[in-house]
C-alpha cells in the first residue's frame, strides 16, 4: 500500500522506475555586494548557457531513491570594475555549471538529499581578467505536489539547501583557495507533463534557484613576488531555468 501511494502521488504518470533526460537553459544573475551595494555581477539571457540533465528514479527498493546530474556551459556578461575602480563590461566564455544530487523519499512528497555544485565563472580576452570556480557539497530537503488532469500533469516543488565547506578558487597569481562564509539556498520548480500513448512523457519545467554566499576571510595571494590579501564579498545568485525533456517509465 505504501508503494502504491508513492506511485500515485509522486510520479503522477503511473509512476514506475523512470529515466528523465532533458535539455535546458540557464539565465544567470549573480551579484557581489559590499555593505548591501552591488559592486559587480554576471548576467546573461536564456540561450547563452545551455545544458543536459538526467534523472533516474528507483521505486523498486523499500526506500525509493533518485540520482540526478546536470551540466551546462556557455557565456555570461560581466559588469563591474577593476580593482582600481575603473568600470568594465565584457563577456565571459567557458562558463560551466555542474550539479550532482542523490536522495531518498521519506514520504510520497518529501525527500532529503545530498549534492555537489560547482560554477566556473569563465574568462574573457580582456587584459587582467581571470577565472574563478565556486564549489561545495550540500544537504537539502524538498517537498512537492502533483496533480494529473487526463493527459496533462502539473507539479510544484520547493526546496532548501545548506552548503558544506564552500570554497572558491581564484586562478590568479598562485591560484589561492578561499574558504567562503555561510552559504545556503532555496528554490522552486513548476512543471507540466504531457502523457503520450507510447509510455513516454514530455515534460517542460521552469525553475528558480537562489544561493547566498557570506563573505570569506582574508586569504593571502602571491603574484609577481608580492603577497596580497584578498577576500570574496557577500553575493547572491538568482538563476532561472527553463527546460524540456522526455521521461520514460519501465
Amino acid at each position: 500500500m505504501k508503494k502504491l501511494i508513492f506511485a500515485m502521488l509522486l510520479a503522477g504518470a503511473a509512476f514506475a522506475d523512470t529515466y528523465n533526460v532533458y535539455l535546458y537553459s540557464v539565465k544567470v544573475k549573480y551579484q557581489e555586494k559590499d555593505n548591501g551595494k552591488v559592486i559587480d555581477g554576471e548576467y546573461n539571457k536564456f540561450g547563452d548557457v545551455t545544458g543536459l540533465g538526467v534523472v533516474y528514479t528507483n521505486t523498486s527498493s523499500s526506500i525509493p531513491w533518485y540520482i540526478k546530474g546536470e551540466l551546462a556551459g556557455g557565456r555570461t556578461e560581466y559588469k563591474g570594475a577593476t580593482w582600481g575602480g575603473t568600470p568594465i563590461d565584457f563577456k565571459h566564455g567557458g562558463v560551466g555549471i555542474l550539479e550532482l544530487q542523490t536522495g531518498v523519499y521519506l514520504t510520497p512528497i518529501s525527500a532529503i538529499y545530498v549534492g555537489y555544485r560547482s560554477w566556473k565563472r569563465g574568462k574573457s580576452d580582456n587584459p587582467g581578467d581571470y577565472d574563478e570556480t565556486y564549489y561545495w557539497s550540500y544537504i537539502g530537503i524538498s517537498n512537492e505536489a502533483y496533480q494529473k488532469f487526463n493527459k496533462i500533469g502539473i507539479g510544484v516543488k520547493v526546496y532548501a539547501n545548506y552548503a558544506i565547506n564552500p570554497k572558491m578558487q581564484a586562478y590568479l597569481g598562485n591560484s589561492p583557495i578561499l574558504k567562503l562564509g555561510k552559504t545556503y539556498g532555496y528554490g522552486g520548480e513548476f512543471k507540466i507533463n504531457y502523457y503520450t500513448p507510447w509510455n513516454l512523457i514530455v515534460n517542460c519545467f521552469y525553475r528558480y534557484d537562489y544561493w547566498h554566499i557570506t563573505k570569506s576571510d582574508l586569504t593571502p595571494m602571491t603574484s609577481g613576488g608580492s603577497v596580497y590579501y584578498i577576500y570574496e564579498p557577500d553575493s547572491d545568485t538568482k538563476n532561472q531555468y527553463i527546460g524540456i525533456g522526455i521521461l520514460q517509465r519501465f
